[in-house]
């Protein structure tokens, strides 16, 4: 059951300069931008404008105020002609948000009339600049192509910011001991993300788990043996597997949890034989992003990936260069979500119990990790290709080809600070992450 994200709220704010161009280009300015208004729309989009054209300080100061009141998430700042500077400054610098400057083409050309789109925008340099603000910027007119595929990059984007803003990430239990790269600073993490971070006791997930009916177990375990490969001699075992599923499930809800990240082992895979990575995969799959060993970077870039691709995300482990099949082997010990898997997984002993053994489908990938480093934060990514192979190891195994170069992805992992966990998504993220970092 994946999570639907709320749709963006977006402010539209036309500027023009009345007066001092032909009629024809001012209002051609209005028909383009109620084209690109209708765009956002049919995207999914909230749109809210308080005037068909912003033309002096009195409209701007109205539009921010109104803006504020509707809460909206992000601002378009569409240049339909030749503007005065202050409109745009008076604007952005009464609001906190991300913002999409839309410069237009000289539109009238053929008919030697000015419009001066660019003329107006190109202040926006110095007044973001100066107000020490982000902008992203998007050139020509709702109809071309790649004007429409610039546009959803940066939709697809605020709705991450908003997703990642608005959810609550729970942390069971503590990183395993020697595992520093696992740590985090909750108050960075709050301040630039947004996201809450929720402190769960290991002693009453226990409480739960322990607490959960042989009958639900039963149902659970039907459901199981659909979806992976369960040898008649595990299914007894294999009831741990579904009482740790619906114990994680059940805590999930009482906390409106978007994301978790458990400390993983010793308690679960040493002490009761029972790992978690088959339940962190299953709730991956129902939108849920489980990291792994209290990895908050990591369950933070998971959360943020979803947020793009609507599709499950994984936290792997980077092995081996795998010379007979030109790969790098990234791996964990069965926690891969099964709709990720080329064919059904199989459930055996993985270390001290029952996980999921796989080789996860062929396609194109992003593997990338949100990082911090003294309370500042940078994204690592890389896009390559999953392969098909036999898996090498138990649990779950995923190949891919670096588009870079394996050992050039290798190395630039260790240069920059990477450790062995990344996160893995299909398809080619990078414009996202790119835009996002911005």
């Amino acid at each position: 059951m994946l999570k639907n994200l709320r749709n963006p709220r977006i402010g539209f704010v036309n500027l023009l300069m009345l007066g001092n161009f032909e009629k024809e280009a001012e209002d051609k300015a209005v028909e383009l931008s109620q084209k690109s208004s209708k765009f956002l729309e049919k995207n999914g989009i909230e749109v809210y404008e308080q005037f068909p054209a912003v033309t002096n300080l009195s409209q701007a100061r109205q539009t921010w105020e109104f803006f504020k009141e509707k809460k909206i998430d992000a601002v378009v700042l569409y240049s339909g002609t030749f503007s005065l500077g202050n409109l745009m400054s008076e604007i952005v610098r009464n609001l906190d948000c991300p913002f999409l400057i839309w410069g237009l083409d000289e539109y009238l050309i053929d008919k030697r009339i000015l419009s001066g789109s660019m003329i107006g925008l190109m202040p926006a340099g110095p007044i973001f600049r100066s107000l020490d603000k982000r902008f992203s910027f998007v050139y020509g007119q709702v109809e071309e192509e790649c004007v429409q595929e610039k546009v959803k990059v940066f939709l697809n984007v605020v709705k991450a910011i908003i997703h990642m803003r608005e959810s609550r990430i729970g942390i069971l239990g503590n990183r395993p001991d020697g595992f520093e790269i696992s740590g985090f600073d909750e108050l960075a993490i709050k301040k630039v993300f947004g996201t809450t971070l929720i402190n769960l006791s290991m002693v009453h997930f226990f409480e739960k788990l322990d607490s959960i009916r042989d009958e639900e177990i039963g149902i659970d375990l039907q459901k199981s043996k659909q979806i992976f490969d369960i040898e008649k001699k595990d299914l007894n075992d294999a009831k741990e597997l579904s009482r740790l599923y619906l114990a994680i499930k059940d805590t999930v809800e009482e906390n409106d949890l978007q994301g978790y990240a458990p400390q993983c082992w010793p308690e679960f895979r040493m002490e009761r034989k029972t790992p978690m990575c088959t339940a962190n995969g299953r709730c991956t799959c129902e939108g849920i992003m489980a990291g792994c060993e209290c990895d908050m970077d990591c369950t933070l870039t998971m959360l943020l990936l979803y947020a793009f691709t609507m599709e499950p995300a994984w936290t792997a482990d980077f092995v081996n260069l795998v010379k007979e099949n030109d790969s790098l082997l990234f791996w964990h010990c069965g926690n891969a979500p099964y709709a990720m898997s080329g064919k059904k997984p199989k459930i055996e002993a993985v270390y001290e119990g029952l996980a999921q053994t796989s080789t996860l489908k062929a396609g194109t990938v992003t593997v990338c990790r949100i990082n911090h480093f003294n309370g500042q934060f940078e994204i690592h990514a890389g896009i390559g290709e999953a392969i098909d192979w036999d898996p090498l190891l138990k649990g779950s195994n995923m190949y891919i080809r670096m588009n870079c170069g394996n050992m050039e992805f290798v190395e630039a992992l260790l240069k920059n600070g990477i450790p062995h966990h990344n996160a893995i998504v299909y398809g080619d993220m990078s414009e996202q992450l790119k835009e996002f970092s911005n």
